[in-house]
């Protein structure tokens, strides 16, 4: 899990294999804009998001 901590613009990114793949998704801290943003179909695999200097997800 990684938090973007900023105010509005704070958000959290996360791992989730909900939909049986290992995909990232995004949430706000009141839990609205819940959101995939990635979209894997391989194997399962590790994912552990960070965020770069430049505010992207790595």
């Amino acid at each position: 899990m990684a938090v973007r901590p900023g105010g509005e613009d704070e958000v959290i990114v996360f791992a989730s294999d909900r939909t049986e793949a290992d995909d990232l998704r995004r949430i706000a801290p009141d839990g609205a804009d819940f959101s995939r943003i990635t979209t894997h179909s391989g194997p399962p695999a590790y994912i552990e998001p960070s965020w770069s200097p430049d505010g992207l997800v790595t």
